[in-house]
C-alpha cells in the first residue's frame, strides 16, 4: 500500500516574528525611506555635477620591435625607466600628459587658468585672492596642534595644475581593439573640453622636442662613430641605429601626431556623468529602509517584558 508522503515547508520563526514586527511597526520602515531618499536627494544636490570630455587615441606605430625601441625611447624622454619591460604606450601618454611639463605650459595659459581656479580669481580686480573659507583659522590651528605642516596660501601654479589633472584625467583602454580613450572630468563641461585639447597638444608638444633634440644629438654621435669605426659589422650596426634616429628626428619634425593619433575630436557628454543618480538614490533608499527596520525591531524588543516580570 503506497502513501504520499509529504513534506510542508514552515517559514523560518524567526523571519516570520522579524516580518510581523515591521508589519505591526510599518510607520519606522516608511519614514526610514522617506528620510533615506530625502538625504540622496540632497546630496545630489549639493554635490556639482560632472561631464566627461573624452578622446580616442592609437599608437602612431604599433608593430614589432621598433615600437618596444620607440616605447623604451619615449620613457626615457618622460623620465620614465622602464628597464626593458613591457609598457602600454597608452598608459605612457597619460603619464605625460599629468606630469609637471605639462602642467608648467598649461600654468602659463593666463585664460584657462582663470577658468580651472575660479574661485580664487577676483574677475573685478583682476588679481588672485584665496578662496573664501570660514573654517580657514580653524584649520590652521587644528594642523599646528597636530604637527601638520602649514602650507601658506599662493595664487595657482604648475603644481597646483598638475594635482588638479592627476585628480581628473583618466584613461580606458580597449587591448582588443588597441584604442585608449583619454577621459577628463570636470563641473564645466566647455572647460573640460579645452582642458583636454590643450593638454594633448602640450603633450604631444613636449614629446615632440625632447625627441627632436635627443634624435640629433644621437645622429652628430653615430655619424662620428661611422666615421671612425672600419669593423663591416660595427658600421652595418651603427647605419642601422643612424637610420632610426633619423627616421624618429622626421617623425618630431613632420608636424603629424608624434606617440599617439587621436581619432577625431574631443566629445564631452551631454549628460552629468557623476554623481550616479540612480546609485545614490536606490543607495539611500536601502540604508533608510534599514534603519528604518532596525528603529522597529528596536523598540518591540525594549517594550517586551524582562522575564523576572513576567507573570508565572
Amino acid at each position: 500500500m503506497g502513501s504520499d508522503l509529504r513534506t510542508e515547508t514552515r517559514p523560518d520563526p524567526g523571519l516570520s516574528a522579524i516580518l510581523l514586527v515591521l508589519r505591526r511597526h510599518w510607520q519606522f520602515p516608511t519614514v526610514g525611506v522617506v528620510l533615506g531618499l530625502a538625504t540622496a536627494l540632497v546630496i545630489l544636490h549639493a554635490v556639482r555635477p560632472r561631464f566627461d570630455a573624452y578622446l580616442q587615441i592609437v599608437p602612431v606605430e604599433r608593430s614589432g620591435e621598433t615600437v618596444s625601441r620607440n616605447l623604451a625611447g619615449l620613457a626615457s624622454l618622460a623620465g620614465i625607466n622602464i628597464r626593458n619591460e613591457p609598457i602600454s604606450q597608452f598608459h605612457l601618454t597619460l603619464e605625460i600628459l599629468a606630469g609637471r611639463d605639462v602642467a608648467a605650459e598649461i600654468a602659463a595659459n593666463k585664460a584657462l587658468m582663470r577658468r580651472m581656479f575660479a574661485d580664487e580669481w577676483d574677475d573685478r580686480a583682476q588679481v588672485w585672492r584665496p578662496r573664501p573659507d570660514a573654517f580657514r583659522s580653524l584649520k590652521k590651528a587644528a594642523k599646528a596642534l597636530l604637527a601638520i605642516p602649514v602650507r601658506e596660501w599662493s595664487p595657482p601654479d604648475d603644481a597646483d595644475v598638475q594635482d588638479y589633472l592627476d585628480r581628473r584625467l583618466t584613461l580606458e583602454e580597449n587591448k582588443q581593439r588597441g584604442v585608449a580613450t583619454i577621459i577628463l572630468r570636470d563641473p564645466d563641461p566647455d572647460l573640460a573640453r579645452d582642458l583636454l585639447v590643450a593638454t594633448y597638444a602640450a603633450a604631444d608638444r613636449h614629446l615632440r622636442q625632447r625627441a627632436d633634440a635627443r634624435a640629433e644629438a644621437y645622429i652628430g654621435y653615430l655619424a662620428k662613430k661611422l666615421s671612425e669605426v672600419t669593423l663591416a659589422e660595427h658600421r652595418a650596426a651603427l647605419a642601422e641605429a643612424l637610420a632610426e634616429q633619423e627616421r624618429l628626428l622626421m617623425m618630431a619634425r613632420s608636424g603629424q601626431p608624434f606617440a599617439a593619433e587621436p581619432l577625431g575630436a574631443v566629445t564631452v557628454t551631454d549628460r552629468p556623468t557623476w554623481p550616479p543618480v540612480l546609485l545614490v538614490l536606490a543607495a539611500g533608499l536601502v540604508a533608510g529602509g534599514l534603519a528604518g527596520a532596525s528603529a522597529a525591531l528596536l523598540l518591540d524588543q525594549a517594550r517586551r517584558p524582562l522575564p523576572n516580570e513576567r507573570e508565572p
